[in-house]
């Protein structure tokens, strides 16, 4: 399901104008949906919704329109999750994810609610 992220010259691949969909359209990315190419980026929006739905119970679509969402997504969520989500929103393609920066802010997060480590 996955494509290689390093060509066989040892550098990113070329990004395809089109790239078919894989991974279930709940947790995917509008980049998924929109079939384009899918990077690491993808990946952590794909977590960061499982995180949001394991932490309070739904995501808001398919019932809400799109420029509702990410408020209610985040309305009943902890503080990190809106600089998780901030970060994931700044990456582009092949961009790494500052991933020190994401387990912080879940540290945080359980620190704060008293969560043990």
């Amino acid at each position: 399901m996955a494509r290689q992220f390093v060509g066989s010259r040892g550098g990113a691949r070329p990004v395809r104008k089109r790239a078919g969909f894989r991974g279930t359209p709940r947790y995917a990315s509008v980049e998924a949906l929109r079939m384009n190419e899918q990077g690491r980026r993808d990946d952590l929006y794909s977590w960061f919704f499982m995180v949001v739905e394991f932490t309070t119970g739904a995501l808001p679509w398919p019932e809400q329109r799109y420029q509702r969402q990410q408020q209610i997504l985040l309305g009943s969520s902890p503080e990190e999750y809106k600089a998780i989500l901030k970060h994931i929103q700044s990456l582009d393609l092949i961009e790494e994810p500052n991933y020190n920066f994401l387990f912080q802010c879940l540290m945080g997060c359980a620190r704060r609610n008293r969560l043990p480590d």
